[in-house]
């Protein structure tokens, strides 16, 4: 292969990029084969492909024809090499970073020369954010003066000329301005708006910091802000990603246990309440063909994926369906009370909240707020603990949106349903007068 350009060289490029000649193929949308061809002398390629080519190896056509790379070794040191010319006569600065003959006001300039300061004219510098404060402990006269000061780095060079007496006044309110020190300095960091679950978050921190005094803080307590997951969707056995959670992430980067948490939500989400008003919840026979028959109707309108359908463990809703608080929910939807997936935005301390409430229902001139929960714990105590900051924002919300001048209504009780450990976990139950 002694044309236009040769096999070893596509074949020492591609190698110092570490590509095989599959990689390379689907690069240039060839067989690999092809690419087998070139690097062997069996086949050259053709004429416009020599640009992609190049391209893909990190290369200019001229180098992959004549199979000599060429170094730039002076991409990064030009600029140190930076010389100075200055006009005696009339001030002017010119600047040069290779070699030459320069001349101004009719005269030849020399280079000028580089000397380590004395200690009449040292030279302070102090970096402020983004901008360099330049001092010398020096009389400025029209007779002696910095002419010029030139700061260098390997990519750039900026150039200050006629530098005179610095105004003592303008100096002073330089100074306070450097000096001043911001009122709200420490509310720079937060946010305009956050959601219910990073206040949780903070709330949960303070609580364990504050009863443990230990070092090391839960793994719950750490990996929530990195990358959160809805708390519905927290445990691996009982229908969702557990904190604590081991199952490899599918190709999406998310993990299984999630989406089949997320698949029972939605199962809630639009499960048909009031029917259950029809049936008898504590027949399994009854509830199980409910469940099927609702599932399934979910599927065919649509409201549910194949995938959701799939991912939901029907056990994990037959048991909620016969739980009393099922019941309860059924003869609030009846009545139309019930509400599912509310979302809300409000003020607090400061800040906008958001989030969205499970379900919730007006019960006796009450709210009953209950929240789905699906983490792997093994007591119900760990979810008040780790929840009860939540359910009140929750609260919070909902009697600020239902409450009147003329009547106030609240959310004074509080429940948790746990899919794992099957059962309705009461947080608050304070009915106020």
């Amino acid at each position: 292969m002694n044309n236009y350009v040769t096999g070893s060289t596509i074949k020492s490029l591609r190698e110092k990029k570490n590509y095989t000649q599959k990689q390379l193929a689907d690069i240039l949308c060839v067989s690999d084969k092809a690419i087998s061809k070139w690097e062997t002398g069996k086949g050259l390629p053709d004429i416009f492909l020599l640009e992609p080519i190049a391209k893909a190896l990190g290369v200019s056509v001229a180098e992959l024809i004549s199979g000599d790379c060429i170094i730039n070794g002076n991409r990064s040191a030009n600029m140190l090499r930076s010389k100075f010319y200055v006009c005696p006569i009339c001030g002017n600065v010119i600047h040069s970073t290779g070699e030459g003959c320069f001349s101004c006001c009719g005269i030849n300039l020399p280079m000028a020369e580089a000397e380590e300061p004395d200690e009449k004219h040292m030279i302070k510098a102090e970096r402020m954010e983004n901008d360099w404060y330049i001092s010398v402990d020096h009389p400025m006269t029209k007779e002696h003066y910095i002419s010029f000061i030139a700061y260098i780095t390997s990519s750039k060079t900026q150039l200050v000329k006629q530098i005179s007496r610095a105004d003592e006044t303008k100096v002073k309110k330089f100074k306070e301005g450097f000096d001043f020190e911001y009122a709200y300095a420490s509310d720079i960091t937060k946010k305009s708006k956050y959601s219910v679950s990073e206040l949780k978050h903070d709330s949960m921190v303070e609580k364990y910091d504050s009863t443990e005094r230990e070092a090391e803080r839960p793994k719950f307590l750490l990996e929530e802000k990195e990358t959160y997951v809805p708390d519905f969707a927290r445990d691996d056995e009982a229908g969702g990603a557990s904190n604590e959670s081991k199952e490899p992430k599918n190709a999406a980067g998310v993990n299984p246990g999630a989406l089949r948490g997320t698949a029972v939500h939605r199962v809630m989400e639009c499960l048909d309440f009031k029917s259950l008003c029809d049936i008898d919840t504590k027949d399994h026979v009854a509830v199980s063909a409910f469940v099927k028959k609702s599932m399934d109707e979910m599927l065919k309108k649509g409201l549910i994926t194949d995938d959701m359908y799939r991912l939901t463990r029907p056990k994990l809703i037959e048991q909620f369906v016969s739980s009393d608080v099922a019941a309860r929910m059924a003869q609030a939807d009846k009545r139309g009370d019930l509400f599912k997936e509310k979302p809300f935005v409000m003020d607090y301390e400061g800040v906008l909240v958001q989030g969205i409430i499970d379900v919730f229902w007006l019960e006796n001139d009450k709210i009953v707020l209950l929240d789905y929960k699906t983490d792997r714990v093994n007591a119900a105590q760990e979810l008040i603990d780790r929840y009860s900051t939540q359910l009140k924002l929750y609260a919070d919300a909902l009697g600020r949106i239902f409450s009147t001048d003329g009547k106030s209504i609240q959310a004074d009780e509080r429940l948790i349903y746990s899919f794992l450990l099957q059962q309705t976990i009461v947080t608050c139950r304070e009915y106020k007068k």
